[in-house]
């Protein structure tokens, strides 16, 4: 039976929210980081974030590290763990 995959959110990074979207997309967007455990191939964890964060935008995942980022225009996600289904 497989372990259920752990994304712990380790820091956010917001984005200016003064900055005009239309224009300036990646200033007015939010930096969330999150760690999970590695060696796992980073289109799985892509699958994995884009199934727990539906407005996450270019997930990012070292897999020698286990650490990985995305951003975000709109919800940010508390500073916890998240768990879903592999």
């Amino acid at each position: 039976m497989m372990q259920p995959a752990i994304i712990r959110i380790t820091e956010v990074e917001c984005g200016d929210e003064n900055a005009p979207v239309s224009f300036a997309p990646l200033d007015a967007a939010s930096v969330v980081h999150f760690e999970t455990r590695s060696g796992e191939s980073p289109v799985t964890v892509r699958g994995w974030i884009e199934a727990l964060f539906q407005y996450a935008i270019n997930p990012e995942y070292d897999p020698v590290s286990g650490d990985g980022r995305f951003l975000t225009l709109e919800c940010v996600p508390d500073i916890a763990s998240y768990e879903t289904d592999v």
